[in-house]
C-alpha cells in the first residue's frame, strides 16, 4: 500500500502543481501566476503525494480565522481513490484555527461537490454564469466550525 503524505509547498515547488492544473483545468494558473499567489502570505499551496507520485494540491487564502479553496486538484489517475478527500481532511485538521471555510465549485461538478459535503460543506448560494469555457454557475458553499 502507498504511503499518503501532505506538506505545504513554497514558491520555488509548484511545477508539479502548474502541471496538475494544465490537465484538469480549462482557465488552467501557469507556475508563475502559482509563484505570484504565493507572494501573498496569506496564500498557500498544499500537495499530496502517493508514494513518490505529487497526486494532489491545493490552494487557499488563509486570514486570521476564515479560509477560502482557491483551487483544489487531484490526478485522474488518483480520481475516485480518496485522494481529494485525504488532501482536504488533512488541510482542515492542520489549520483547525480557520472556523469558516468558503468554496466555490461548477455546478456540474458533482463529484467534487459530494466531497465537500463529505467534510461538511454546506450550500450558501448560486453565482450566475461565473465560470467561462464553458459558461457555468458557480455553487458557493461554506463550512463553519472545525
Amino acid at each position: 500500500m502507498s504511503t499518503y503524505s501532505v506538506r505545504e509547498l513554497a514558491a520555488g515547488e509548484l511545477a508539479a502543481a502548474a502541471s496538475m492544473e494544465a490537465e484538469l483545468f480549462s482557465d488552467a494558473w501557469t507556475e508563475v501566476s502559482l509563484q505570484e499567489l504565493l507572494a501573498n502570505p496569506c496564500n498557500h499551496a498544499y500537495e499530496l503525494r502517493i508514494g513518490e507520485d505529487a497526486a494532489a494540491y491545493c490552494l487557499t487564502c488563509e486570514i486570521l480565522d476564515e479560509g477560502e479553496i482557491l483551487r483544489i486538484g487531484t490526478l485522474r489517475k488518483y480520481q475516485s481513490r480518496g485522494a481529494g478527500s485525504f488532501l482536504l481532511q488533512d488541510i482542515l485538521r492542520r489549520r483547525s484555527e480557520i472556523t469558516c471555510w468558503n468554496l466555490e465549485v461548477r455546478e456540474s461538478n458533482r463529484a467534487a461537490a459530494a466531497l465537500y459535503q463529505k467534510c461538511r460543506f454546506e450550500v450558501i448560494g448560486i453565482r450566475k454564469n461565473y465560470y467561462s469555457s464553458p459558461t457555468e454557475n458557480a455553487v458557493l458553499m461554506q463550512r463553519k466550525g472545525n
